[in-house]
C-alpha cells in the first residue's frame, strides 16, 4: 500500500502518520465526554458534515459515502436516527 501526504510543507510522512493514528485515539475517548458533537470529512477539499450526535445518540446523518477512517472509531452499522453509536 502506498500512502501519499500533500499538507503544504516539509512535515515526515512517518510524522503525520503517526499524529492521524494519535488524533483518531483521542478523538475515540474525547467523544465520550461530549454532549453534542458533530464529525466532518476534510479529506478533500470540501468539508462535509458525516453525522451529529447528541449526548451519544445520532441525532442527523448525512447522505454522503463515509471515509475508510471512520470505521477505526465507530460501527457503521450503529449510524441510525435515534439510535446510540457503538464505538470499536
Amino acid at each position: 500500500m502506498k500512502i501519499e501526504f500533500s499538507c503544504g510543507h516539509d512535515i515526515p510522512d512517518e510524522d503525520i502518520i503517526r499524529r492521524h493514528e494519535r488524533s483518531m485515539t483521542n478523538l475515540q475517548k474525547a467523544i465520550k465526554y461530549c454532549d453534542t458533537i458533530k464529525i466532518y470529512d476534510n479529506t478533500s477539499q470540501k468539508h462535509e458534515l458525516l453525522f451529529e450526535l447528541d449526548k451519544l445518540f445520532v441525532k442527523s446523518i448525512e447522505n454522503v459515502e463515509f471515509p475508510k477512517w471512520i470505521n477505526k472509531i465507530i460501527k457503521l452499522s450503529s449510524l441510525k436516527l435515534g439510535c446510540e453509536i457503538e464505538f470499536i
